[in-house]
């Protein structure tokens, strides 16, 4: 995603790319993981967060709250 997107450009609708496993780690991995990718994937708009696979059974509830928490505050459009 964060080469993609500097080549690609406005042209691409660009569609999860976050690691579940890291949803299962800890705040500070989930941190990492999806602030670590949003700057680059939402550039030139046209990204919608999803994670890479279905969200496994060691995902806590807390850590997928915390995720969405993040993409709320760091992941809208203006």
């Amino acid at each position: 995603m964060r080469d993609l997107r500097p080549r690609l450009g406005e042209g691409l609708l660009l569609y999860g790319n976050t690691d579940v496993r890291m949803l299962a780690g800890t705040r500070e991995e989930l941190e990492a993981e999806i602030l670590g990718k949003l700057p680059a994937a939402m550039a030139s708009g046209g990204y919608l967060f999803a994670a890479d696979h279905s969200v496994p059974n060691d995902v806590s509830l807390e850590n997928f709250r915390f995720a969405m928490e993040l993409i709320r505050r760091h992941g809208v459009y203006d």
